[in-house]
């Protein structure tokens, strides 16, 4: 949400502002906060060279191996290899939009086709599904480790070659497969539900996320918002779910006082936004 912003400015809008950001300063969190976008050649912040060291480093928190053991800890589209049981294998990783085409890092394909996959989902399947390509060059016997994220509250689906398989999990929230690899496809399931998380020292000030990510309420003044921050879904219902071959993410509020939309914190561009809310267990109704 700090770096690398992209924008857009279509159906005739103009702004006055350019359509991508680099970095900012500080990340605002107070109501009807600002980002303050620096340029290519102005507005040089100190914390641009820890940014871009941070955005660099993203690739080592996501798979880690010894002798026995191969674990997948975050689930972002990449490739990696690695020595197991004397044999050269190579792990591809794809994350799955559900949309009837699979996103690479480096080649994104977002063409939407009129099949299967489409009428299946004519609503957001609120899932993460990550696709493993594993290749080896001869069978080898390893431990394979798939971190179950938090926000998905244990709730995934694990197919290996196209079937659903049940597996354990052991003390430290992975799921553990330990048998012979050769060339295998396991796709993983996670559910992606809405959120809400409270301050530590003010348990009525909440913010929402969908899944992993989170959302920020486009207004430019504190807010309060009224249900029961257990059960999100009720405060908030999609909105403009789907731009052609892509899930938006995108809500508004329900049954409140003035609609307020939410998007990723991450989409935010120039507009004023919100993250923390007071919240009301009270309905107005």
């Amino acid at each position: 949400a700090q770096a690398y912003w992209k924008g857009s400015f279509t159906h005739g809008n103009k702004s006055n502002h350019p359509d991508t950001g680099l970095l900012t300063y500080f990340l605002p969190l107070q109501s009807g906060g600002h980002k303050a976008w620096a340029s290519e050649t102005e507005d040089f912040f100190c914390c641009h060279g820890s940014l871009v060291q941070a955005n660099a480093a993203h690739n080592q928190g996501i798979y880690y191996h010894d002798e026995t053991r191969f674990a997948i800890c975050q689930y972002l589209s990449s490739k990696t290899s690695a020595q197991m049981d004397g044999a050269d294998v190579c792990i591809t990783q794809k994350i799955d939009a559900l949309t009837g085409s699979r996103n690479i890092s480096s080649v994104q394909d977002y063409s939407q086709k009129i099949n299967a996959v489409a009428a299946e989902y004519p609503h957001n399947p609120k899932l993460l599904v990550s696709v493993f390509d594993v290749s080896c060059s001869k069978k080898a016997s390893f431990k394979l480790l798939f971190r179950i994220p938090w926000w998905c509250f244990g709730e995934y689906t694990l197919l290996v070659d196209g079937k659903e398989e049940t597996a354990e999990t052991n003390s430290e929230g992975f799921i553990a497969l330990d048998r012979a690899w050769e060339h295998n496809t396991i796709e993983l399931r996670f559910n992606k539900p809405l959120s809400s998380v409270t301050l530590r020292d003010k348990p009525d000030m909440v913010a929402l996320m969908d899944g992993p990510v989170v959302l920020a309420g486009l207004c430019d003044e504190e807010r309060v918002l009224y249900g029961d921050p257990k059960h999100p879904e009720d405060i908030l219902v999609a909105d403009n779910e789907r731009e052609w071959s892509l899930w938006q993410n995108t809500y508004r509020t329900t049954g409140q006082d003035r609609g307020i939309r939410f998007v990723p914190l991450y989409q935010v561009g120039y507009e004023a936004y919100s993250v923390y809310f007071p919240i009301r267990q009270s309905s107005l109704t």
